[in-house]
This record gives C-alpha cells, sequence and structure tokens, in this order.
C-alpha cells in the first residue's frame, strides 16, 4: 500500500493494483496442530489511485528484525515428489514440490507481535498528533483473535472497532487485510472520511502500521 501511494503521488493519473496472495495449505506440516489448524488459503486485492482529496495514505511506519527469524520461517528440504501428483503433467517435476514447512514458536511470535505493533501503532499516534479515539476503525493482519484482543488492549480501544474475519478463514498472511478490508467495505463498516489503522505482522520478523483515510 506504501509502494502503490507513492507512485499515485508522482503520477496521479496512473492506477495500481495492489494483490495479497497465499496458498499456505502447501506450506504447513499436516503433522504438526501448532501450526496446521492456524492457516488458511486465500487473495484478495484492491485499487489504489491519485486523489485531489485529503484521503487514501496518511502516513506509515514499516519494521523489521532478521534476527528473530527463527521464531516464525519456513524450513527448506531437499527436493522430493509430492503424494497424489500425476507427475506426467508437470514439465519441471522435481521443481514442484520442496516439502517446505511453516516453523513457528507461538508463544515468542504472540509476545513480538503484540508488543511490536502496539509500539509502532503509538509511535504513528505521536508522530501524526492523534489518539486511539480517532480511529474509526483498526483493521488488522488476521493472525489470531488472542493477539487482536491483546493489541486492542493495549491501545485501550474497543474490540468493536477492531475488525475480524480469522472466524471465516483462518490466518491468510498477506491475503488477510485485504480481504478484510474488502468484506468491511461490502458490510457497510466503511464510511467515506473514516480514518483506518492497518497493522500486520509477519515471519522475519516484519511488521507495520498504516493511517489510511478512507
Amino acid at each position: 500500500m506504501e509502494i502503490a501511494d507513492r507512485y499515485v503521488k508522482n503520477a496521479p493519473e496512473i492506477k495500481v493494483l495492489v494483490i495479497g496472495a497465499e496458498t499456505l495449505s502447501a506450506r504447513v506440516n499436516w503433522q504438526d496442530r501448532n501450526t496446521c489448524v492456524l492457516f488458511g488459503d486465500g487473495a484478495g486485492a484492491c485499487i489504489v489511485t491519485g486523489s485531489e482529496a485529503e484521503d487514501g495514505l496518511l502516513a506509515s511506519q514499516l519494521y523489521s528484525d532478521g534476527g528473530l527469524w527463527q521464531l516464525l520461517s519456513l524450513d527448506v528440504h531437499p527436493r522430493r515428489y509430492c503424494p497424489g501428483i500425476d507427475y506426467g503433467t508437470i514439465p519441471d517435476r522435481d521443481s514442484f514440490c520442496d516439502g517446505s514447512a511453516i516453523n513457528m514458536v507461538g508463544k515468542d511470535v504472540f509476545k513480538y507481535a503484540v508488543r511490536e505493533m502496539g509500539n509502532a501503532v503509538e509511535k504513528l499516534f505521536v508522530k501524526e498528533g492523534i489518539t486511539v479515539d480517532d480511529i474509526d476503525l483498526l483493521i488488522p493482519h488476521q493472525a489470531n483473535i488472542r493477539i487482536l484482543k491483546s493489541l486492542a488492549e493495549r491501545l485501550n480501544l474497543s474490540f468493536e472497532k477492531v475488525y475480524t474475519t480469522i472466524q471465516k478463514y483462518g490466518n491468510s498472511s498477506a491475503a488477510s487485510l485485504p480481504i478484510a478490508l474488502d468484506e468491511a467495505n461490502r458490510e457497510g463498516r466503511l464510511q467515506k472520511g473514516d480514518l483506518l489503522l492497518f497493522s500486520v505482522f509477519g515471519g522475519g520478523f516484519t511488521w507495520g502500521v498504516v493511517l489510511w483515510r478512507w
């Protein structure tokens, strides 16, 4: 969203398609109940355009810390065949399935996600001179309900202002925020001029927040 915003500010006549898509069912170990029951497949997209009005991206804070990668990472194993696949129809069958699987230290991910997203939001509020009361809706990365409730509590934000889709799709990673944004819009939760807060957290670690005027 931030990259798209920079493009349209430099050239307001263009339109940018932003897509988040995941097929995490192919990247979980189905014997690991700590991860396989959490993640879902999905895709979402939005079109970002230039505007003379005071809307769109107002501010953002993006962060990363590669030193914490082992807490949420993707294994890379030697190439192997996948069961149930007709390999005669795949030209490069050796590269089709590499056996990679998500590894996660759930307790530590929870701790860092709540703390760092909370810190990022608070820094953004200070920088922009706003408070949590100015936010009409928080649309977060749909990690799990405990993280979202803890984040709302940390920010003193009513959970009624937190939009969730976890109960429908699980954690669809990069797809979760655009899916949630679209569904909130379709449900009439977004009104012209609303001040939206996006917050995300991902492997690596990476995290960030965006302030958006609808």
